[in-house]
């Protein structure tokens, strides 16, 4: 977890985190998935999600800017994945996210 928690903004893979572990990726998973009933990669992500809602609340920064800063060079894949997990596109995020600031 801490790995992944001082790496989520590089391209990590779940065999480069088994490789700094020193075992085997499929055993990672099955001890990460008993311990924390999720994968390592649903974990990045989550991570990953969990950033990118800080950034876009937080900073003006393109959408692009922060799609690179929590681990993705692909600015619409971010836009797709935080799509998936959180339910709204990130600029729909900040927008819902700035009309609730802004009314309290």
């Amino acid at each position: 977890m801490q790995y992944i928690r001082n790496h989520y903004d590089r391209n990590i893979r779940i065999d480069e985190i088994a490789c700094y572990l020193n075992i085997d990726r499929t055993y990672l998973h099955r001890l990460f998935t008993q311990e924390f009933r999720q994968s390592p990669k649903e974990y990045l992500t989550r991570v990953r999600m969990d950033k990118a809602q800080a950034l876009l609340v937080n900073t003006h920064y393109a959408i692009a800017t922060i799609a690179l800063s929590v681990g993705y060079q692909d600015a619409l894949l971010f836009s797709k994945v935080f799509r998936h997990h959180i339910g709204i596109s990130p600029t729909d995020y900040r927008k819902n996210r700035q009309k609730n600031a802004a009314h309290r």
